[in-house]
């Protein structure tokens, strides 16, 4: 590419290296946690799918004490959000498993 007066952009110029920076500190990020204890987590939303993630986290926080962060609250909403799209894909799925002529390919019309 160039530019209007003919020359090369800056930015065709620049390229991107490896990251020289690193985190400043140890502790384990928020979604680490919540991946500790998500199986913990999605067996509460089977139990009440209408559950927020808001009500999980204030859960969590009462059943572990000092480990779970309100700041941690995107990233479970986040992992919410996932269960739900994937339970709304396992009730689809098990719906029209059961419908006659829809496993077999077989439409009825």
């Amino acid at each position: 590419m160039s530019g209007s007066d003919g020359g090369v952009l800056p930015s065709a110029a620049t390229s991107i290296g490896a990251k020289t920076y690193r985190r400043l500190s140890d502790k384990p990020r928020a979604g680490a946690l919540v991946n500790e204890h998500w199986e913990e987590m999605t067996r509460f939303l089977d139990e009440r799918p209408d559950q927020t993630a808001l009500e999980l986290l204030v859960e969590f926080q009462a059943r572990y004490p000092a480990q779970y962060r309100f700041q941690q609250l995107h990233t479970l909403q986040q992992g919410v959000k996932t269960w739900r799209q994937q339970a709304v894909q396992r009730l689809i799925h098990q719906v029209t498993s059961n419908i006659p002529g829809e496993a077999t390919g077989n439409k009825l019309t």
